[in-house]
């Protein structure tokens, strides 16, 4: 078995109003999982263009980034099915929600929640992104 290092980038996008885009994602043998939208860096890609790359892909809004706010950089291991070990490390960003069809969002993406923080607080199923949500957003 292997080590691996991954490295994502993703996005806390929230409206004017204050409303927070997650992402649901089901599979048929779990319970469905609410996250918010993050995905793998592409070759050629800064984090920052990741972030708002999965962020648009995933909820279908297209967002900015929230100038003089340092992204929330989260750090956690697990093991993958082949049973390698996988260092993960995600920067999220703060992001302004400007526009966007939540219709449009990836099929890999069962649905797109806009929740107020506090609830999207109790929804997240990941202690990580909880504490990403509470960094940028307090």
């Amino acid at each position: 078995m292997a080590l691996v290092h991954e490295y994502s980038a993703g996005g806390v996008a929230i409206t004017d109003e204050g409303l927070v885009a997650l992402v649901v994602t089901a599979s048929p043998t779990a319970e469905p999982v609410v996250a918010l939208p993050k995905g793998r860096i592409e070759a050629g890609e800064s984090d920052l263009q990741a972030a708002l790359r999965e962020v648009q892909e995933e909820t279908g809004c297209v967002g900015v980034p929230v100038p003089g706010i340092q992204p929330y950089v989260s750090r956690y291991s697990f093991v993958s099915q082949r049973g390698d070990t996988v260092n993960k490390q995600v920067r999220f960003f703060r992001m302004r929600i400007l526009s966007g069809d939540m219709a449009t969002h990836d099929p890999e993406i069962d649905h797109v929640l806009l929740l107020p923080v506090e609830e999207a607080l109790s929804r997240l199923g990941y202690p990580n992104q909880r504490e990403a949500l509470r960094s940028l957003c307090g």
